[in-house]
């Protein structure tokens, strides 16, 4: 076993824990930013944005609206391994000399201020997810070029100096090519303007430079906690503003789409949002015709059309199917908007070719379902909507549950809207036709949604209760087509004249004011298997039994 004592270093070179005593700040810093890295490495990933959220990343969202920890907490966070290797490696060099030369209390206000000052640029500059600890760095780089021009007497020497002429180009490089390979340069200036500002008023004779590096990087924190005048008018929220879209909070949406020329992109969020809680005219102005992404083609087709714009709906699914012409989506889509508006004799070809190429289909049984509903066979219609709505409930337990309605199916009409909480106001719609809108018909007053079938829902309940003041009150502001046959509703009521362009719906409020069923002509069956016949008054339905 040898004897000999272990290996000492060279003379001058200090051991790993002697350079770590001399600057503890420092190594307790890192120290910092490696526990906080593993600690996010053991519940995520640091290159996934929700994880860097989630421990503290600097963002505009969470800032702005009262987070403002996270200018603080994003310095000792990082993103991906090489991140945190790199500012732990490079930073050492730079931090450990700056924090003897200027020693621990002030070397910890530099590096925390100019930190906080550098996370303030880069709220205030650009709209992204960031952290790391480079701002504080540039602040001790920049405090260190203060210290060097100080000691040479001027930037001239500092300049000739050779290693230092070299750092302040790889600076000013760094800051450059930063916006092209992704890199902070917002938060890189802003902390280095604060290191240097902060030191240059430690130097003798500076307290005035002090006070004043101070309160410019007061200033500076202050201003990046909100939007400033000018700078930020388009900024919009996306994390806001899709949480908002997906829970259906479209009172939301408009609030954070208040300028949306702006921000053109969102103009489709915000028309949407309009025509969503039934301001269709303001909402129509906004959408654009031709979806920027396939993904919101047949959402924009729907859009256009409950707006009243059926041209524009169908212009949008012509468009896209140019592009892809055998898309079952959007020839689906375009199935739908002919039987949405009556053109018969266009759903029908788009039906055969659509039952032809995918026969056996959920699809195919349900556009079948619909022929038997046209051609008076309900049995057969029945079983093809039964076996449509097993494979594909959403899409189909609308029209099974109105055929089962109007069959007399109650008990299983129940059953698929238990099914199918989605189309809650079709459970409206069954207490309507029941009759009972006091008693189930109360579902219509628990509906919250604020889109214009909710709304239309509702007040079909409330013309029910003889309540066509409280109906149009929930209507205000709704345009769409059913609104204004549920107005004619309570104009006929009220003996006041109707606005329809339609002659089936001015034969039918006729009708209804005088009960004579030869007005109907061949809109007799109809009407009687129409979601208007329960709010007919009930002479006008005894004239014409079912």
């Amino acid at each position: 076993m040898s004897t000999e004592p272990p290996p000492q270093p060279p003379q001058g070179q200090p051991s790993l824990m002697e350079r770590l005593l001399a600057a503890p700040v420092s190594a307790f810093l890192f120290a910092a930013c490696i526990a906080v890295f593993f600690l996010a490495e053991r519940t995520g990933s640091t290159n996934d944005t929700a994880t860097l959220v989630r421990f503290g990343a600097n963002y505009r969202g969470g800032v702005w609206h009262g987070e403002w920890w996270r200018l603080f907490t994003s310095m000792f966070l990082h993103i991906g391994t090489m991140h945190l290797v790199w500012n732990v490696w490079a930073g050492w060099s730079w931090t450990s000399t700056f924090e003897r030369v200027v020693r621990g209390p002030r070397f910890v206000f530099i590096y925390v201020v100019s930190g906080l000052v550098g996370s303030a640029f880069s709220i205030i500059g650009h709209d992204a997810v960031s952290a790391g600890a480079s701002g504080a760095l540039f602040g001790v780089i920049g405090g260190t070029f203060v210290l060097m021009r100080y000691r040479l007497g001027g930037w001239r020497n500092v300049w000739n100096e050779p290693a230092l002429k070299r750092n302040i180009v790889m600076s000013v490089l760094w800051l450059a090519i930063g916006p092209f390979v992704g890199f902070d340069s917002f938060a890189h200036a802003g902390g280095m303007v604060a290191g240097m500002a902060l030191t240059s008023g430690f130097l003798p004779g500076g307290r005035n430079r002090l006070a004043l590096a101070t309160f410019f990087c007061a200033i500076s924190i202050a201003a990046a906690t909100r939007p400033l005048p000018k700078l930020h008018d388009g900024w919009i929220d996306v994390r806001a503003l899709d949480a908002a879209w997906r829970k259906g909070d479209w009172n939301e949406v408009l609030s954070l789409t208040s300028n949306p020329a702006a921000m053109p992109t969102f103009a489709f969020a915000r028309g949407a949002a309009l025509i969503e809680l039934g301001r269709f005219e303001e909402g129509e102005a906004l959408l654009p015709t031709v979806a920027e992404s396939l993904d919101d083609v047949t959402y924009l087709s729907k859009l256009h059309l409950r707006a009243g714009s059926y041209e524009r709906a169908q212009r949008t699914l012509d468009a896209a199917l140019e592009v892809s012409p055998r898309n079952l989506t959007f020839t689906r889509a375009k199935y739908q908007l002919y039987w949405d508006v009556n053109h018969l004799s266009k759903a029908d070809e788009l039906a055969d070719q659509l039952i032809g190429d995918h026969p056996g289909t959920p699809m195919a049984y349900g556009l079948m379902g619909r022929r038997f509903v046209r051609d008076g066979e309900p049995k057969e219609a029945l079983e093809s909507f039964r076996k449509a709505y097993e494979g594909e409930p959403e899409e189909w337990s609308t029209d099974l549950t109105m055929l089962l309605i109007e069959e007399g199916e109650r008990d299983e009409a129940r059953k698929v809207l238990k099914d199918s909480p989605g189309y809650s106001f079709l459970g409206c719609y069954l207490a309507v036709v029941e009759g009972d809108y006091a008693g189930e018909g109360q579902v219509c007053e628990t509906l919250k949604k604020k889109d214009a079938p909710t709304l239309e829902a509702r007040a079909m309940q409330r013309i029910g209760l003889e309540k066509c003041d409280e109906a149009l009150a929930i209507l205000e502001g709704v345009e769409s087509k059913v609104a204004q046959v549920l107005r004619n509703v309570c104009a006929t009521r009220r003996g006041e004249a109707i606005t329809t362009d339609s002659e089936y719906e001015r034969a039918t409020f006729e009708f209804a004011k005088s009960n004579d069923v030869k007005l109907l002509g061949d809109d007799a069956e109809r009407l009687k298997n129409s979601w208007l016949w329960p709010l007919l008054p009930e002479a006008a339905r005894r004239a014409l039994p079912r």
